[in-house]
């Protein structure tokens, strides 16, 4: 752990000579240096990172002389000037730049690749991606690997900017380019030997030029790996597939004043290749020690950041491409040039010991494909450990029993589905068949079913089948098992994603060795924008307040309905005040702040909306803020409340009544993603064609963390009812969730577009009013603190964890279940964890102190 200290000091100069950085030195260099043919490019005797004073050729513009102010300590880069300055190194024959794609706002991403020029001419670079596919390839001889190994650059990733309010290590990797285009020390003269580097400074130009975290939809592009959502991550993927990995860094800025590193905190995917954990343990994680050592700057490893969920930058690199991805955070409230710094040093100092290690990287690199394989053939998953406390407890052990093959049933309801699933495998080189003929399968497993469930199923012909033994086994099971077996309660992102639930497809597994007659797939093609029903409703979309709540809510709302090229008219509250809503049939209110949305609606805007809602309008709310907001209104019976139940991003199961339209093309069972979300605990009439089962004997299953979970049993989750003329349907979890929940979002499809329900008599105007208004009181009850900071431990911890909150003046609530303490602290601005000023402080804190933490989330 590195030494506590103050961040930094007004007065304080930079701790090294940060203008040695910036020189350009006069001399020229009488030869290139040979490409790694022999296995001799090495340091020679006496070259190392910090004994070896940086020479320059003074060939390649410097930053200052291209952008007219001094990179890392004047201001940060725009994404116009770093694409300018990529293109100007790009003219020395080190380098070679490109265009990864554009953004949402059409903004180019462009991306550099740096090595000895031989290696980056296009029959050069061709040729050492060959070796390296060839070096990763399980199926390459040891012999004919250990050849490649003593003559292949290895590639190394530097990323930077995915999110667009953190921009120093951006600006560090231009630093970056430039001394490894233009130095001839033996420092870089090694390295550019040895390796092929892809730098790609800003991965979220939209962001970085909006001063904001998400990209131009609200989406965080650092939590879309794996679905492959955003165009950004699409192409960035696309490029990472061209080049594969063996080293990554991301780069990140958080509000924490010690800068954090991995080893990471627990969990961890249980798919993680052995070779990723011990190369950050024994080689990455020591080098960023001594870099931060040797300035006197403080770390941590563990205590916020996990490698767990397959949709960060870190970990699809790891659990995609058996390679190390390491997530890396400074201090967001530090001068430019101590951001700056750090994250230069880091890459610096990771990049050098990759090339004094590229043979055992390599080596260990194509074992993990082996691995891979061997694993798949025998039916073994990986066992699950906690690597940074290895003496606490696994809570969820991955079962031993073993697991050969995957088979997704392809129904016409679901061949979409089926074909989008299809289509992410193969785009992560995973080797997807369809069953020529029938196939008689004696333990079929059906996912989300008690473990201990297999029968004798026949799968019919058309099936497809996905095999275990092969080079992406690590990525298949994390994608598509029915569990992800966290180890602890806690995860810093989602604890659950399984593909084939969020997809609401049958899939079975089966640990049988079978060699069924199949045909392997070509590609699956893009699919289509879904067919608009004729005479479609107008539509209009309310963004209720402002912060990153209600920015991940409403932007993948728009984007959403962009995809499903539906026209939409986008409202704010003096639109709704003024009149806005008369020409609409159907008004969508996704997450945010309601109190905040109550305010600026005021009284003209509360009252338009529910005269609307009651002469006929559709209201649409979901996700906390939009659903409370009609309650808060006087538009439902509903009442919700905050879950105790601690379920931080798991997607569970519920059921639908199949004579209501919001069924319709569903089937009868569905799963949404429930992300510490409100429960309707009250409700009045007929009015719920979505609930929880009744429990596990009924069918209730999680895939991910849950704990207090019978609090959801035979609740609703999904209110649909009358309101006077109108009619109010609300979902208090997001039916879409980050774009990735292709099953449930038909509910919000059918709530758009589908008719209104046949309604049963229920109760009397009079009884109906008394029950809007008992749950309107109810609304103003309660906090009403969307995007709140949620803490639990154990019982007895609740008075220190108490005492930590008064360190931050935090406001809070505190509800106790069972032997846990279950806290709720107000987050007025809405912030994810690395915006908020304390929270990654309160998690140290909350880590450092013996208190038995169960749980935290925050988005």
């Amino acid at each position: 752990m590195g030494r506590r200290r103050r961040d930094w000091d007004p007065t304080e100069r930079y701790p090294f000579d940060r203008r040695r950085f910036l020189q350009g030195a006069a001399a020229t260099i009488a030869a290139a240096s040979p490409i790694l043919k022999a296995g001799s490019a090495r340091a020679a005797d006496g070259c190392s990172l910090y004994g070896t004073t940086p020479s320059f050729m003074g060939v390649v513009p410097d930053p200052q002389s291209v952008l007219g102010f001094q990179i890392g300590i004047d201001r940060e880069v725009s994404s116009d000037e770093a694409n300018a300055y990529l293109q100007a190194v790009a003219a020395s024959d080190r380098v070679r730049d490109g265009v990864v794609g554009t953004s949402v706002q059409g903004r180019t991403i462009r991306y550099a690749i740096v090595g000895h020029p031989d290696n980056v001419t296009d029959s050069g670079l061709e040729a050492v991606r060959e070796a390296n596919l060839q070096i990763r390839d399980p199926k390459t001889s040891r012999t004919r690997v250990n050849e490649l190994v003593a003559t292949t650059p290895a590639f190394a990733w530097i990323e930077a900017n995915v999110h667009g309010s953190e921009e120093s290590g951006g600006d560090a990797a231009l630093q970056l380019l430039y001394e490894l285009a233009d130095r001839d020390d033996c420092v870089v003269e090694t390295m550019l030997a040895n390796l092929v580097i892809v730098v790609i400074p800003v991965q979220n130009p939209d962001g970085r030029e909006a001063e904001e975290r998400r990209n131009a939809y609200g989406f965080d592009l650092n939590r879309d790996l794996f679905a492959r959502i955003q165009v950004e991550t699409d192409d960035r993927v696309e490029l990472l597939r061209t080049y594969p990995p063996v080293f990554l860094t991301d780069h990140h800025e958080f509000g924490y004043w010690r800068s954090f590193f991995p080893p990471t905190a627990d969990p961890c995917h249980h798919e993680v290749p052995e070779s990723v954990m011990g190369q950050i343990a024994d080689l990455y994680g020591p080098a960023m020690e001594r870099f931060m050592h040797r300035r006197g700057d403080g770390f941590f490893h563990g205590g916020v950041y996990d490698f767990f969920a397959p949709q960060f930058n870190d970990t699809i690199t790891s659990l995609g491409f058996n390679g190390v991805g390491m997530t890396i955070e400074v201090f967001n409230g530090a001068p430019l040039d101590r951001r700056f710094g750090r994250q230069l040093g880091i890459q610096w100092a990771c990049l050098w010991e990759l090339t004094n290690h590229r043979k055992r990287v390599l080596r260990e690199w194509h074992d993990a494909g082996v691995e891979s394989v061997n694993e798949g053939r025998a039916g073994m998953l990986e066992p699950n450990k906690r690597y940074f406390k290895p003496y606490l407890k696994v809570l969820s052990p991955v079962p031993t029993d073993p697991l050969r093959h995957y088979f997704v049933v392809d129904t016409p309801r679901t061949t979409a589905e089926v074909s989008l699933l299809v289509r992410r495998l193969q785009r992560m080189d995973v080797d997807v068949y369809r069953l020529d003929e029938e196939l008689v399968v004696d333990d079929a497993h059906e996912l989300a079913t008690p473990a201990k469930e297999r029968s004798r199923r026949t799968l019919p012909a058309g099936t497809v089948w996905v095999p275990m033994a092969q080079r992406q086994k690590h990525w298949i099971e994390a994608v598509m098992g029915e569990k992800p077996y966290c180890p602890t309660r806690y995860t810093y992102g989602l604890s659950g994603w399984s593909f084939p639930l969020s997809m609401n497809l049958q899939v079975f597994s089966s640990g049988r060795r079978l060699q069924p007659d199949a045909t392997l797939l070509p590609l699956e093609p893009e699919p289509g924008p879904l067919p608009i029903p004729s005479g479609p409703p107008a539509i209009g979309l309310y963004r209720m307040s402002d912060g990153g709540f209600a920015q991940e809510s409403f932007g993948p709302t728009q984007w959403l309905f962009d995809r499903w090229s539906v026209s939409y008219t986008y409202l704010e509250a003096a639109d709704i005040a003024g009149g806005g809503l008369a020409d609409l049939d159907v008004l969508i209110v996704p997450g945010g702040d309601w109190p905040t949305a109550l305010r600026r609606l005021g009284d003209d805007g509360a009252d338009a909306i529910k005269e609307w809602v009651r002469s006929g309008g559709r209201y649409v709310g979901f996700k906390g803020g939009g659903a409370k907001l009609a309650q808060a209104l006087g538009l439902t019976t509903a009442i919700m409340r905050d879950a105790v139940a601690d379920i931080p991003g798991s997607v569970v199961r519920v059921e639908l009544d199949q004579k209501h339209p919001l069924a319709e093309g569903i089937g009868r069972t569905c799963w949404i993603m429930f992300d510490s979300d409100d429960v309707i605990s009250e409700w009045s009439g007929n009015t719920a064609p979505v609930r929880f089962p009744r429990g596990p004997e009924d069918g209730f299953y999680v895939s991910g963390i849950a704990s207090g979970e019978r609090e959801l049993f035979g609740k609703p989750a999904v209110i649909d009812e009358a309101a006077r003329d109108g009619r109010v349907v609300l979902m208090p979890s997001d039916p879409f969730f980050d774009g990735h929940m292709e099953g449930s979002r038909k509910i919000l499809w059918n709530a758009v577009f589908g008719p209104d329900p046949v309604r049963p008599a229920t109760m009397d105007e009079a009884a109906y009013e008394r029950a809007v208004e008992r749950a309107r009181r109810a609304a103003f009850a309660d906090p009403g603190w969307p995007g709140a900071i949620r803490v639990s431990v154990a019982a007895p911890d609740e008075a220190a964890v108490r005492r930590i909150l008064r360190r931050f003046r935090a406001r809070y609530v505190v509800r106790l279940d069972g032997d846990e303490a279950r806290f709720r602290i107000r987050n007025p601005r809405e912030l994810s964890l690395e915006e908020h000023p304390w929270a990654s402080e309160l998690v140290v804190a909350l880590r450092g102190s013996g208190i038995d933490l169960r749980g935290f989330s925050a988005r």
